[in-house]
């Protein structure tokens, strides 16, 4: 099973996600790289353990699955959401 940029509840404090919305919210710059329009397949915790749930014992051997939304966030829409749900524009450097 491959996962893809999980986030949620004890996720790591160096990965995008948290670093944007603490530096955000707290009036800190972040830094963009590029113009924005990369994109991650960003995955909530919940969602890869019932992946994972779901995986258990089925009859799949040496296959890979990747456990995932499907679709991509660009980095411009990402932080267009932390500044939405923060309710402060964000300092780009």
């Amino acid at each position: 099973l491959r996962f893809f940029t999980v986030y949620g509840p004890r996720g790591r404090p160096d990965m995008a996600p948290f670093k944007f919305i603490d530096r955000v919210s707290r009036g800190v710059e972040i830094q963009q790289f590029g113009d924005g329009s990369s994109s991650r397949d960003y995955t909530y915790i919940s969602d890869i353990v019932d992946g994972i749930v779901r995986a258990i014992d089925r009859p799949h051997r040496y296959e890979i699955f990747n456990l995932g939304k499907g679709s991509g966030t660009s980095l411009k829409e990402f932080i267009d959401l932390v500044q939405k749900h923060t309710g402060k524009d964000a300092k780009i450097k």
